[in-house]
């Protein structure tokens, strides 16, 4: 009787750990620095999808800061003879979306986003 050849007994989950045991310890830390940033990068996605666009709205750019997102958007006021009824939206304007609870809350901001907001938040996929 044959023995089954471990490579064929392992999942793939397996022969990675398996291959990365092989690595050096720098190459161990560059994969780390790559596997958090893309984590990372993951994450910001997840919390974006969860913040629907609002009705009457446009979303022009979107930047994260850890949990909270910033939108900047377009914004239909609702009134029948407005400009923004032909297309032409007000704006645009920042907001920022972050949960409380179980609860997604938004808070206007403004024309202008703070700097040190600015700088401390990363593009997101909007």
């Amino acid at each position: 009787m044959a023995t089954p050849n471990l490579q064929e007994t392992l999942s793939p989950r397996e022969e990675l750990q398996q291959q990365i045991l092989k690595l050096s310890l720098k190459d161990k830390e560059i994969l780390l620095g790559w596997l958090k940033a893309t984590i990372k990068e993951e994450k910001q996605q997840a919390v974006a999808a969860q913040v629907p666009v609002k009705k009457g709205r446009e979303v022009v750019q979107t930047l994260q800061s850890g949990t909270t997102l910033y939108r900047l958007e377009g914004v239909k006021c609702g009134k029948k003879k407005c400009k923004c009824a032909r297309g032409q939206l007000h704006g645009p304007y920042w907001y920022a979306y972050h949960w409380k609870g179980k609860k997604m809350t938004s808070t206007y901001i403004g024309k202008k986003l703070d700097e040190a907001i600015a700088l401390a938040a990363e593009p997101s996929e909007a």
